[in-house]
């Protein structure tokens, strides 16, 4: 069936790192048909030929040049914002060049808040190709005491994740170095023993035993798994309310959301003791 847009379409960008190879079909033809989408597809002299991600398709001309920049020679970029929302059944939308099937949890596209040329894209593909525009702020602090709350919890999620990173980093530099010396023993066993080979074996083992201890007093690896998980909740928290979540609408909506972060950080999981 025919999808109109709804109150649940939210604006998104193209992500930065998203090109797509184009050729411009500027050849004396009567055109063509493929088969593509579930549908049969028209191609018009002067359309497109599209090469993006592994993918194939060609795209009106006039629409090609309204959405799309040139970065370099055959290589573009689609620009502006897009309205899109995800699909709640299977259906179809009509596009310039035919129809589209899709299927529920898909995403119906729009170039205009209140519609326009339209095609629809797979879940996966969408996110994968295009990012909410600043999470699509649906909820915002009202006060400057919600504005500097929610300004904290972004900073505690950054660091976590850093904190992950760092743990994860120093686990592994412990871990090499522990197997590096611990290696070196038997090797310097095997040597003929004189005083400075004997005083390499004894580093080798104190560095060995000394990283051992080292990393199984911090469980580096455990904490950065745990801040990582942190970080995770807190971001999806975050987008979450930004994005407009349900739960978070409302005057009482921000009393909500600071009840969820406590609640993250009150977890045990959460507890490096």
């Amino acid at each position: 069936m025919q999808k109109s847009p709804s109150s649940k379409r939210r604006e998104f960008t193209r992500r930065d790192n998203q090109y797509a190879e184009a050729i411009k079909l500027d050849l004396v033809f009567d055109g063509f048909t493929y088969q593509k989408w579930g549908h049969s597809q028209k191609c018009k002299r002067n359309d497109w030929l599209i090469f993006s991600e592994g993918d194939t398709y060609t795209v009106d001309n006039e629409y090609f040049l309204q959405h799309f920049k040139k970065q370099s020679p055959g290589r573009w970029k689609k620009v502006g914002k897009i309205c899109a929302e995800e699909a709640e059944e299977n259906g179809f939308v009509q596009t310039l060049e035919g129809k589209t099937n899709y299927k529920k949890g898909d995403f119906i596209v729009w170039n205009h808040e209140k519609g326009g040329d339209q095609y629809a894209i797979p879940r996966i593909v969408f996110h994968d190709k295009y990012g909410a525009v600043e999470f699509e702020k649906l909820n915002q602090p009202r006060t400057e005491i919600q504005y500097n709350y929610l300004n904290s919890v972004k900073e505690k999620n950054e660091e976590a994740a850093r904190s992950s990173r760092t743990n994860h980093i120093l686990h592994w530099c412990l871990q090499l170095t522990s197997i590096i010396a611990s290696a070196l023993v038997p090797i310097l066993l095997s040597l003929v023993k004189t005083t400075k080979v004997e005083y390499a074996m004894a580093v080798a083992g104190a560095v060995a035993t000394v990283t051992s201890a080292v990393q199984g007093f911090g469980n580096f690896e455990e904490v950065s798994l745990k801040q990582k998980h942190m970080s995770s909740q807190l971001e999806t928290l975050i987008m979450s309310f930004e994005g407009g979540k349900e739960d978070f609408n409302g005057n009482d909506g921000f009393d909500k959301f600071m009840e969820e972060y406590e609640e993250v950080l009150k977890a045990e999981i959460w507890k490096n003791d």
